[in-house]
């Protein structure tokens, strides 16, 4: 019997036009959606900020994170927490997420095609991609480059372990990181055609900002080093993959 994979959506409570968004889209499509309350960054301390490396991060980046990327940061950790103790393959989706019909069929088939890659962004990318499979009439691609963002994604215990286990300091905004194949081991991989929207109708509540940021001569220089240094690193990495496979 095919069992449906559990949907967990990451949302503050004062967002309600956006979880509205999403309930809509669960009624049309046909699937229960649990609502997860996000870590809000604005509201002081949290014991996962305490994982920032604040010095390498200023090194490297330039500026501090703002308060909403550490809010997702901490969301999205803590479901992969969850997906670790629970045992539980799910598909986590940020609460701007907009869904295309063909999202109830891969939540169930989803859990076959886990079998064989454990974590799949499921919005399409136009960044360029090679194909290494079809399953459950599922094309499966990986990226050339960092397809960015966190919207939506499947996730097994498998590789929501190696995303853990790395993340004892954050640096760079979670989407970043889980891009970040050569050091988890978590292959950067989606879906072409995706079941999602790459673009969302909702602002972001992370990337406005009230004044332009102004770095110095010395930061732009390391900010562009460290830009080039990851994009090597995932070149190197995707060659290498293509090569085994």
């Amino acid at each position: 019997m095919t069992v449906q994979i559990p949907v967990f959506v990451i949302n503050l409570p004062e967002s309600t036009g956006r979880r509205a968004s999403i309930e809509k889209q669960a009624r049309g499509l046909g699937f229960n959606p649990h609502f997860v309350e996000a870590v809000d960054g604005r509201a002081g301390h949290h014991p996962l900020f305490d994982r920032v490396n604040q010095e390498k991060r200023m090194r490297l980046k330039g500026r501090p994170f703002k308060p909403g990327e550490l809010g997702v940061w901490a969301s999205h950790y803590q479901l992969w927490e969850q997906c670790v103790r629970e045992n539980q393959i799910m598909v986590i989706l940020e609460d701007d997420a907009q869904l295309k019909p063909n999202f109830p069929e891969f939540l169930k088939k989803g859990a076959i095609v886990a079998e064989q890659f454990p974590y799949l962004r499921l919005y399409e990318s136009d960044f360029a991609s090679k194909k290494l499979a079809t399953v459950e009439g599922f094309h499966i691609h990986r990226y050339w480059r960092s397809p960015l963002r966190a919207t939506g994604y499947l996730l097994a215990p498998e590789a929501a372990k190696a995303f853990l286990s790395n993340a004892d300091e954050w640096v760079l905004p979670v989407d970043d990181y889980m891009d970040l194949s050569w050091l988890h081991g978590v292959d950067c991989l989606g879906l072409k055609p995706g079941c999602m929207l790459e673009h969302t109708e909702f602002e972001s509540t992370i990337q406005t900002r009230s004044a332009k940021e102004r770095l110095g001569l010395i930061h732009k220089m390391r900010r562009e080093a460290f830009r080039h240094y990851l994009r090597s690193k995932y070149i190197m990495d995707f060659a290498r993959r293509a090569f085994d496979s």
